[in-house]
């Protein structure tokens, strides 16, 4: 199991984004009412002090291109199912498309395709960690 991503950012700099634990809000007599969406932790390369969560990953695609995504949690009645939101980087407004993948370029240079995996459903007080499966794909 995976939950962190090597990418390129938009300005050629060197990311890791951990996606954090997905976890629920309870409702009255301890029913899920929400699946709460995580956020990406993005630490740079070289370090130098900008550490931060965001709910944007910004990066570079397989294709070349620039990239955003979110992570969306969806509420499967026993387990979680995971999508990333796309968006363009010339239009974060308006959604392109959402999936279970991430295509993008990676630290060495070469591609990989992140799919994310089902999981269980949190109980109160406690996250799980998002299982991301990772396979290099040619970069277009």
């Amino acid at each position: 199991m995976a939950n962190s991503i090597q990418y390129v950012n938009w300005d050629g700099s060197l990311w890791t984004a951990t996606l954090q634990d997905v976890s629920v809000e309870i409702g009255i007599g301890g029913i899920v009412v929400a699946v709460i969406d995580p956020d990406f932790h993005h630490v740079s390369k070289d370090g130098g002090g900008n550490e931060h969560d965001d709910k944007w990953m910004h990066y570079v695609a397989d294709n070349g291109q620039h990239w955003a995504c979110q992570c969306h949690a969806h509420n499967q009645d026993d387990s979680v199912s995971l999508t990333f939101e796309h968006f363009r980087a010339d239009n974060l407004d308006d959604s392109d498309h959402e999936d279970h993948n991430i295509r993008f370029h990676t630290w060495d240079g070469t591609c990989r395709q992140g799919t994310l995996n089902r999981i269980a459903m949190p109980t109160q007080g406690h996250g799980v960690p998002v299982d991301l499966s990772f396979e290099v794909i040619p970069c277009d």
